[in-house]
């Protein structure tokens, strides 16, 4: 009888272990895995960022980058005519426009509103 309960313990045991096994799993599939993954991305998006793309802060402010300090990790960004603000890398949620489209874009419809005047 004491032999059948030790094999039980033991048994039981040996499933629990497996039990927290496949909870580790998953919990690693399904939360860790994809947030290394979107700090990847994150982090490749900081590196990317140059002179006249178009961003948005994490504080909501739209801008065009006008300059990029890689060693002090600061964004110079123009978010008015000769209104400039410096951020650091990091405060860049999210790039709306890529470089030179963005500034031709902008060089076309600035030409179009002086024909307008």
């Amino acid at each position: 009888m004491a032999a059948a309960a030790q094999q039980d313990s033991g048994q039981s045991m040996t499933l629990m272990i497996m039990m927290f096994g496949t909870i580790a799993l998953a919990f690693y599939f399904i939360i860790i895995r994809p947030q290394k993954r979107e700090q990847r991305q994150r982090q490749v998006m900081l590196e990317s960022v140059k002179k006249g793309d178009k961003v948005v802060t994490v504080g909501g402010i739209h801008g065009v980058v006008v300059d990029v300090d890689s060693n002090a990790s600061i964004v110079t960004v123009e978010v008015a005519k000769n209104v400039r603000l410096n951020f650091t890398k990091s405060s860049v949620s999210n790039i709306t426009k890529k470089g030179k489209d963005a500034k031709e874009k902008e060089t076309a419809r600035a030409i179009s509103e002086e024909k307008k005047k």
